[in-house]
C-alpha cells in the first residue's frame, strides 16, 4: 500500500498544513522494527459535537487505511493507546479501513482499558478489477455494450491524426504532467462544481509535492491524451506491489460525446495488463466510469473509539443516541434518505 509510505504521508501532511503536528510511535522487538503508527491530534465536529480526536495520519488521504505491523496489530494498537494516555483526546478515529481486513479485525479486537463507546460508519465502496493475462481475450469476453463503447472511442482516436497518448513515468516531466492535469480539470465538469485542482490550493500543493515523490520512487503510472497539442483527458495512477491504483482522472467536457476519459482509462488498463500487473484498483468511492469496468468492490468502514473518560463516554453516548434517533426517523420517513 504505497499511500502509507512515509514520503507519501509527508506530502499529505505538508499540503494540509499539519506536518508539525505529526508524531510517530515506533515499536521494536529485539532491536527490530515491528510496527509504525504515525498519528496526530485534531479537532472535529461530529454531528455538531466538538470532539478532540486521536487520528492516524493516513486519514488525510491514504487508500485502504492500515496499521503498519509485521503481524497482528491489535497488541500494538492496545500499546499505542497506553502511550496515547499522555495526550488530551476524546476519540480515536481511523478512516477508510477495508471491511474484514486485518486492521478492521485488529480494531474490533482492542482490549485496552482506554476503550469506551465504539461506533462504526460505512465508508467507500471502492471498485477494483482483477486483470487478465492478455488484453484481447479480456475485451472479447466483455458485454457487447462495453466492446461497442471501447471500439467507438478508439475509432474517434483513430479519426484524429493529431491525437497522441503520452505516458509519464519518470522524474523529468512531472511538472508537465501536473500542468496538463490542471488544464484538463479547468475544462471539465469538476470546474463547474468547484472540484477542480486549481480551485483547491491544498490539493494543488499536494500534487506538486506528490508527483515527484512517485516518480523518484519509480511508481508513477500516468497518461495524458493530447489532441493537436491540447491535453483532453488524463489518468493518474501509481504502480506498485503488483497493482495499479487510479488516484485521479478527468476529461475535457466539450468532448464528452467522444469519451476521451474512457479512452485514457482503457489505455491505462491495457498497459497494466501488458506489463503483467495483477489488479487495477480504481480507489475512492464507486462512480459510473468505474462501473464500466467492474462490479467488484472493497467495502470500507470508519472506526470511532471514544475514550473511557468522563468527556469521552459522554460524547460517545450522545453520538450513539443521535444515531439511534436518526435511525428511527429514517424508518419513519424512508424517503428522507437519511442513514
Amino acid at each position: 500500500n504505497p499511500s502509507l509510505r512515509p514520503d507519501w504521508l509527508e506530502c499529505a501532511a505538508e499540503a494540509w498544513g499539519v506536518l508539525e503536528q505529526v508524531r510517530v510511535c515506533l515499536f521494536t522487538r529485539n532491536d527490530a522494527l515491528v510496527a509504525v503508527v504515525p498519528f496526530l491530534l485534531r479537532r472535529r465536529q461530529m454531528g455538531g459535537l466538538p470532539v478532540r480526536t486521536l487520528e492516524l495520519v493516513g486519514n488525510l488521504v491514504s487508500y485502504h487505511q492500515e496499521v503498519l505491523a509485521l503481524n497482528a496489530g491489535a497488541e500494538y494498537l492496545d500499546a499505542f493507546l497506553r502511550h496515547a494516555g499522555r495526550y488530551v483526546w476524546d476519540a480515536l478515529v481511523v478512516d477508510n479501513v477495508v471491511v474484514g481486513g486485518r486492521t478492521d479485525r485488529d480494531l474490533r479486537a482492542l482490549t485496552s482499558p482506554a476503550v469506551g463507546v465504539r461506533l462504526m460508519h460505512p465508508g467507500e465502496l471502492s471498485p477494483f478489477l482483477s486483470l487478465p493475462l492478455e488484453w484481447e481475450p479480456f475485451v472479447v469476453a466483455r458485454k457487447n455494450s462495453f466492446r461497442y463503447g471501447l471500439r467507438r472511442a478508439e475509432r474517434h482516436l483513430d479519426d484524429h491524426d493529431g491525437d497522441e497518448m503520452r505516458w509519464y513515468r519518470g522524474l523529468d516531466d512531472w511538472r508537465t504532467l501536473l500542468e496538463q492535469m490542471v488544464a484538463i480539470e479547468d475544462r471539465s465538469w469538476k470546474a463547474q462544481e468547484g472540484m477542480n485542482i486549481s480551485a483547491r490550493p491544498e490539493e494543488l500543493r499536494y500534487y506538486e509535492l506528490l508527483l515527484p515523490v512517485l516518480a523518484q520512487a519509480g511508481i508513477l503510472f500516468a497518461n495524458v491524451l493530447v489532441r493537436e497539442g491540447r491535453p483532453i483527458a488524463y489518468s493518474l495512477c501509481y504502480a506498485a506491489g503488483g497493482q495499479v491504483g487510479q488516484m485521479k482522472t478527468s476529461f475535457d467536457e466539450a468532448l464528452a460525446k467522444e469519451r476521451p476519459g474512457f479512452v485514457s482509462i482503457a489505455a491505462s488498463v491495457r498497459r497494466a495488463v501488458e506489463e503483467g500487473f495483477a489488479e487495477y484498483d480504481f480507489l475512492g468511492d464507486r462512480m459510473r466510469h468505474k462501473s464500466d469496468w467492474t462490479s467488484s468492490v472493497r467495502k470500507h468502514v470508519t472506526h470511532i473509539v471514544f475514550r473511557r473518560s468522563p468527556r469521552g463516554l459522554l460524547l460517545g453516548a450522545t453520538k450513539r443516541f443521535m444515531r439511534a434517533i436518526r435511525g428511527v426517523r429514517s424508518q419513519a420517513s424512508p424517503e428522507s434518505g437519511e442513514i
